[in-house]
């Protein structure tokens, strides 16, 4: 494990392999492969050492090569021409030079594919994008490539793998015990680099891109360790297996052990910002984490997620649920908070538990490469639901939760648990025992509406009195968003929103969940997201931002406008719900001198691009010209014919023609004025149309910044339609007593 230098063969193989190419290009967004094993060879990295996209090992008579994506492998099947060099000489390595232009010795393995077929003796070569298998096809496939010398090539997206199967540890992956044997895993990371071109061979680290090489810079100087051997080790530490964890561990005890002085855990006050300092919190936690046991705590973690000062007064108890999962992948709150260092048993009662997983805190914001950690990095605690009775310790503590990675219903007790604070719309008997509920010891507390559920620290919720006005008002912002771009929120799981002291980025993030400080938890603040005063006069335009990320298509946001097309979700809730009017919100009346500088300096479309405020303002204009009807149409469009345009340009040219087609105007003029690029042919088709174009007449189209950009567009089209008379069946806003039935069935019952 341990290496001084890069042995001599690892150069020939990266030359080998990397022979006659300056660049491979970018697919997808690649993962990170940790080499870790003697047998591993770090082939090419990204711009950074822990990016590490491809490995070369030997096993046996064969050898292993591993992508970081799937979209990898496609080449070596359909010889696309852009990666037939990289192609070649892979399947020359792994062949140690048998390989000819014969297809039909190279097997692609997919979900079909038998261990007869594996016994075929012409076949060289085998090429897998991790298609599921099982134990024994895994087996014959590792033996044919050990014994007989076959080559194997293969790849996937680790980071992707997780997402669609409930966050589930890569070691649980049919993929694992292969990586096993070519001494690498994959990181639940992804690569930044390789965004202009590809990824550059002239860039590659691959030669100091192996964990024994960092453990032995480590060991060697560790005062004065390299600040990228640093790197890659905190990149390592918490995606390595348990298993090989346990053979690394005892490598750091002394180190842990010298070194204790200078370890502060993280806080608010006192955030850790040095480099080292990480990588020695991250190996304490990893260690704690992985030796967890009664009673124990990690330090620090009273001030986040919380503690208790003492638990004289506490009794664990037992509580029976039965969970019905309708969605996949979704967090399924018990109402059960388990204190740090107590222990955790859950029985499965009634049901297959194969699919479930069990996570203790809600925190799942991981902070390991962020600058500064006010936080200690990961503070849940899961673990798949392998047999009947499952045990688990958490050093962090938290709310209880049952994940799921497809539908069905589970009955499972809980023992040794607290009662937390839990308000739940879905659930009738569960509201009706607010009043007692919300004194519940655990310092964690859920308020969920039909379709949005967020987590608050308890001290947030003790004095809240009813929290249905304030829930219903969320609904209806969820809803909103949903009724404009034609699905039925019923149909997906509800949203979450996690208040957190540090986000993993910026001030909050979309996702699920989506996690915002807590600031909206201080109960005196008029931003408080249980203030249904604020939430109907002026509304959060930050949780509406990051709610309306989770309803974009990439069908219809072009570059440059991630940060602009969720804002269109933005105005129509701020009129839906807060009665504010989209023409001119105030949130875009602050933007509008950077507005006026980007038109009176000639409409620059890469400035546009940067400038989410200014970019807003063409859609503003189009809301105000032909009504929110104009967008339900649009984007139902989108769904039902299933457009999927595969160019960013194709993006602009049909967001543009659609959109005239749906108003029965040509809106040309409109990206004219703003300088969005239109293809030429698109605009000769447009203005083939007997569409009349249109230019809006209003405050910035009027305003002496854009007086050149006008006599620019009339020059180009001549006669404009400056105004239109549409009648918009959108409401001013929703009334307060819409949806006020509540259908979606609870998934949680107490039994």
């Amino acid at each position: 494990m341990l290496l001084t230098k890069a042995p001599d063969h690892w150069s020939k193989w990266q030359n080998d392999i990397l022979n006659g190419i300056d660049c491979i290009p970018k697919t997808g967004v690649p993962g990170k492969i940790i080499a870790y094993g003697d047998n591993a060879v770090p082939i090419l990295t990204g711009d950074e050492i822990h990016e590490l996209i491809l490995t070369a090992s030997q096993c046996g008579k064969g050898k292993i090569v591993v992508f970081s994506h799937n979209g990898y492998i496609g080449p070596f099947i359909d010889c696309s021409k852009e990666f037939s060099s990289l192609v070649r000489n892979i399947k020359k390595w792994a062949t140690n030079g048998v390989y000819t232009q014969n297809d039909n010795t190279v097997l692609n393995i997919t979900e079909e594919t038998s261990i007869e077929d594996l016994n075929n003796a012409k076949y060289k070569l085998l090429i897998w994008g991790c298609d599921e298998q099982d134990d024994d096809f895994i087996k014959k496939m590792l033996n044919v490539v050990k014994d007989k010398g076959v080559g194997l090539v293969m790849g996937m997206c680790p980071w992707g793998w997780r997402q669609l199967n409930n966050d589930r540890p890569l070691e649980e992956a049919c993929f694992s015990p292969v990586l096993d044997e070519a001494g690498v895993c994959y990181t639940s990371d992804y690569t930044d680099s390789g965004e202009d071109g590809g990824f550059l061979i002239e860039h590659n680290l691959a030669n100091q891109a192996h964990l024994g090489l960092a453990l032995s810079n480590l060991k060697e100087n560790f005062k004065n360790a390299s600040e990228e051997h640093i790197q890659l080790l905190q990149h390592a530490i918490p995606n390595l297996p348990d298993k090989i964890w346990r053979d690394l561990s005892s490598k750091f005890t002394k180190m842990l052990s010298s070194f204790k002085h200078i370890i502060k855990p993280p806080s608010p006050k006192h955030p850790v910002s040095d480099n080292l300092e990480k990588l020695l919190l991250s190996i304490q936690a990893r260690e704690l984490r992985l030796s967890a046991s009664e009673g124990v705590s990690i330090p620090g973690c009273e001030c986040f997620p919380g503690n208790f000062s003492e638990f004289n007064n506490f009794v664990g108890s037992k509580v029976s649920l039965r969970i019905t999962a309708r969605f996949k992948n979704e967090w399924h709150c018990t109402g059960c908070y388990i204190p740090a260092g107590w222990k955790l048993v859950v029985t499965a009662t009634n049901g297959d538990f194969s699919n479930w997983s069990l996570r203790i805190g809600s925190h799942s914001d991981e902070l390991h490469f962020d600058d500064d950690w006010k936080r200690w990095p990961n503070v849940c605690t899961t673990k798949t639901l392998t047999e009947l009775c499952t045990e688990l310790v958490s050093p962090f503590g938290g709310l209880v939760y049952l994940n799921n990675s497809n539908e069905g219903t589970l009955e499972v007790q809980l023992e040794n648990i607290l009662e937390a604070p839990l308000y739940d719309l879905t659930n009738p008997a569960l509201c009706a025992t607010w009043e007692r509920r919300r004194q519940a010891p655990g310092l964690w507390a859920e308020l969920a509406g039909e379709h949005i559920i967020f987590t608050l620290p308890s001290s947030s919720v003790r004095e809240l009195t009813d929290p249905l006005d304030c829930l219903r008002l969320w609904d209806k912002v969820v809803y909103s968003h949903h009724h404009l771009k034609g699905s039925n929120p019923l149909e997906q799981k509800r949203e979450r929103v996690v208040c957190d002291v540090q986000p993993s980025a910026g001030y909050m993030h979309s996702g699920y969940p989506v996690v915002t400080h807590l600031d909206i938890t201080e109960v005196q603040s008029k931003e408080f997201v249980m203030n249904p005063v604020q939430l109907r006069g002026e509304g959060s335009w930050g949780l509406y931002h990051e709610l309306g990320h989770n309803m974009q298509d990439d069908a219809w946001t072009f570059d440059g406008t991630t940060e602009v097309t969720c804002n269109i979700f933005t105005l129509h809730a701020m009129q839906m719900v807060s009665g504010r009017k989209p023409w001119i919100h105030s949130w875009l009346q602050g933007q509008l001198t950077e507005t006026y500088n980007y038109l009176s300096n000639g409409t620059n479309f890469d400035d546009w691009k940067e400038s989410p405020g200014v970019a807003l303002f063409i859609y503003a204009q189009l809301i105000q010209a032909f009504g929110w009807d104009s967008f339900k149409t649009l984007f139902r469009k989108y769904t039902n014919e299933s457009i999927q345009p595969e160019s960013n340009q194709e993006k602009i040219d049909l967001w543009f023609s659609l959109f005239s087609e749906v108003v029965g105007y040509n809106i040309l003029p409109m990206a004219m004025f703003w300088g969005i690029p239109i293809t030429e042919s698109v605009s000769e088709l447009l203005q083939a149309s007997d569409l009349k174009l249109f230019l809006p007449d209003d405050e910035l189209t009027n305003h002496e910044s854009a007086l050149q950009r006008i006599s620019v567009v009339k020059s180009k089209f001549g006669k404009l339609v400056r105004n239109v008379a549409i009648v918009d069946s959108a409401p001013a806003r929703f009334g307060f007593d819409e949806r006020s039935q509540v259908v979606r069935n609870p998934s949680v019952i107490y039994i």
